[in-house]
């Protein structure tokens, strides 16, 4: 297996940890936020893939890969399936691909259908919507942490050199918590950080 890391990972713990939990795991894919298509429907990838042969759109997934860890037997099947004209975005043709080839892919932590029982509600928090936007949770795409390291063993992402948000930045960050207030998605949320909160009181954390 490869682990792949972004340079604006954090991990709030020993990374000793984090790969130990993973060690007994033998998916050929471990990424963050495994959904299916109906899961999130609008995701604005979607409509650029195009998988000559492959599954049917039901079956097809898409991830999130600022942390990842991949084996080699579903590196070449991604690599063949390139070959014969698969292309998309890597976060949604990657795991459609190692899920087509019958290899196994599951979720590195949160919540999800995809998190083995073991994992579930640990190592970071996220949310699905519909157009799968990723803007609340540890594990994120925007906006960037200011205030990382606020929970222990938790990944977070992104994380950008330390500085107090603009007003651009935080006029940014308005808008996006009403618009996904507004679809119901912060509630959502909250109640997946508190579950963490409550998954780590469990273990003693």
């Amino acid at each position: 297996h490869y682990w792949f890391i972004e340079y604006d990972v954090a991990f709030s713990g020993s990374w000793r940890t984090f790969f130990a939990a993973y060690a007994n795991d033998p998916s050929d894919l471990v990424a963050g936020s495994v959904r299916r298509r109906s899961d999130e429907p609008g995701w604005f990838w979607w409509p650029f893939m195009d998988f000559p042969g492959g599954p049917d759109q039901s079956a097809w997934l898409r991830s999130f890969f600022p942390l990842c860890r991949i084996s080699r037997v579903a590196l070449d099947m991604v690599a063949a399936r390139v070959w014969e004209r698969w292309t998309g975005h890597h976060e949604g043709l990657i795991p459609t691909a190692v899920r087509a080839a019958g290899l196994t892919v599951a979720d590195l932590g949160g919540e999800g259908q995809w998190t083995p029982e073991d994992r579930r509600r640990r190592f970071y928090t996220s949310v699905s919507s519909d157009e799968g936007e990723m803007l609340l949770g540890t594990l994120r795409a925007a906006p960037p942490h200011f205030l990382p390291y606020l929970l222990h063993d938790v990944i977070y992402h992104p994380v950008k050199a330390r500085k107090l948000p603009n007003y651009g930045d935080l006029l940014k960050m308005r808008q996006r918590f009403l618009l996904l207030l507004r679809r119901g998605v912060v509630g959502a949320w909250v109640a997946s950080y508190w579950r963490l909160l409550a998954r780590r009181r469990a273990d003693g954390l």
